[in-house]
């Protein structure tokens, strides 16, 4: 799927990729693809370890968003 503008994001808290694309990267694709998802007013991505979420705000916010592409088997 292509990458969407962050205003069309679920606000669920439904974990997606999000990223920043700027007029330098924007043939290139987002800088600082990342999982993050939706909370109290901010994006946030998981900066724990695999057995902790610790889900924190970042900046800069993205701009842009796409579903988590599925693991491969």
């Amino acid at each position: 799927m292509e990458w969407q503008g962050i205003e069309t994001a679920p606000r669920d808290g439904t974990p997606v990729e999000t990223g920043k694309i700027t007029p330098l990267n924007q043939t290139l694709g987002p800088l600082y693809p990342i999982t993050s998802k939706f909370m109290d007013g901010k994006w946030h991505a998981n900066f724990g370890s695999k057995d902790q979420e610790r889900w924190a705000p970042y900046d800069p916010q993205p701009s842009h968003w796409k579903p988590l592409t599925p693991p491969k088997p």
